[in-house]
């Protein structure tokens, strides 16, 4: 009797499998390359619309994935170098070397090459209802959703950023620095940065974050009259995003580093990344998703990165407990370990010599395990402080002290 085998079984089971070797380690507070079926190649920019993930490639067009990176499918925009997505209402966008910018209206399915042609276009950006793309000869602007383009006045070579923040537009340049405009591109100003390489720009409330090539990040409070450069002053940085008052870069050759302080401390945040060049950076609600030269997208959970919550694999402690704080005294960060035998909520929060609660460092359900947070105390002043960890039955609070 021949033995029938339920191929449909297998096929579901691997899929589970497949899906649950994909999640599980994101617990342990690391990066996962998510390339499925793209392997190994430059990724210049990433634009997300629902579930729909689009990634501007060096060579291949435009990729697509619907599942966070498990799968990539080709879509029909399939050669070139996009070097700029952007989403505008139910459109894509896709700037690319050479061939200027190509729209598409069903999800890459297809694409229309649009008025912008025969131009290199780096960036895009959405202004009350106009979208502006940066090219090689300057900036230019769309009234219709990418289909009909005009120049504005900007006329240097080379714009490789831009970012809108309230009636500016910020325009980031090769050598030329950055200028700006208040009348959607009519006349532009040269800003105090000038004679700079200009990457990246981002907007974070009142600030607005400059990424340069060797100068690192600079950072505006006044809406761009004035720069000062932050601590992160001798990297080439390639890409900026944020998400609430947190602010990523990423840059050549030393991976991804994160200022929760508006820029006055970076931390870099490389686990199982390594010291890669990272060309564009995006987040969700869930995951911050990372285009890397040579080495496609890779993914981390957002809340673990921002909270620096970190899981040692492999241990599985027999008892709660909270360790001393390293370094002690410290200045602005400092580590603190615990650990929990059992699945259950756990709370690590940090209060002032008056009781007072200043900051929350974990407040979710752990699984059992030996965990590590980072805390970053730059804008608080030097004193006594004390952190409390409490978890079903445990509460236990341990002096540190902040020396400035």
């Amino acid at each position: 009797m021949k033995k029938i085998i339920n191929i449909s079984g297998i096929i579901i089971f691997l899929s589970i499998f497949i899906n649950f070797l994909f999640t599980a380690g994101k617990c342990n507070g690391q990066w996962f390359q998510v390339s499925g079926g793209m392997g190994n190649i430059t990724i210049y920019s990433i634009a997300i619309s629902g579930n729909n993930i689009f990634a501007g490639t060096y060579d291949f067009g435009v990729r697509l994935t619907t599942n966070n990176g498990i799968n990539w499918t080709q879509t029909s925009l399939n050669t070139g170098y996009v070097t700029a997505l952007s989403i505008c209402g139910n459109s894509t966008l896709a700037g690319t070397i050479a061939n200027g910018v190509y729209l598409s209206s069903n999800n890459g399915t297809n694409w229309i090459l649009t008025s912008l042609n025969n131009k290199i276009i780096r960036a895009f950006a959405l202004s009350e209802g106009y979208v502006f793309a940066g090219a090689n000869d300057g900036v230019y602007f769309s009234p219709d959703s990418g289909y009909y383009w005009i120049r504005t006045s900007l006329n240097v070579p080379d714009v490789y950023s831009l970012a809108v923040k309230d009636n500016k537009i910020f325009a980031g340049t090769y050598q030329h620095g950055i200028h700006f405009s208040t009348n959607y591109g009519a006349n532009w100003i040269q800003t105090e940065i000038n004679n700079k390489y200009v990457r990246s720009i981002a907007v974070c409330g009142n600030n607005i974050f400059a990424g340069l090539y060797y100068h690192g990040v600079y950072l505006s409070t006044n809406d761009g009259i004035n720069w000062i450069q932050t601590s992160l002053n001798d990297k080439s940085v390639l890409s900026l995003t944020v998400k609430d008052s947190n602010i990523f870069a990423g840059t050549i050759q030393n991976g991804v580093y994160l200022s929760t302080d508006n820029g006055q401390t970076w931390i870099q945040k490389n686990q199982g990344f390594g010291n890669m060049s990272v060309s564009t950076l995006i987040t969700t609600n869930t995951y911050i998703f990372a285009g890397t030269w040579d080495y496609s997208v890779w993914q981390r959970n957002l809340d673990e990165i921002i909270s620096g919550i970190t899981k040692k694999p492999g241990y599985i402690p027999l008892s709660y407990s909270l360790e001393q704080n390293f370094p002690n005294p410290f200045n602005p960060r400092t580590t603190i370990v615990f650990q929990c035998p059992e699945s259950g909520n756990v709370s690590l929060k940090i209060y002032d010599i008056l009781g007072k609660e200043i900051a929350v460092l974990v407040n979710e359900n752990l699984a059992p395990g030996k965990y590590e947070v980072i805390f970053n105390a730059g804008n608080l002043s030097s004193g006594i402080y004390f952190y409390k960890m409490t978890a079903k039955n445990f509460n236990l609070t341990k002096k540190m002290i902040l020396s400035k």
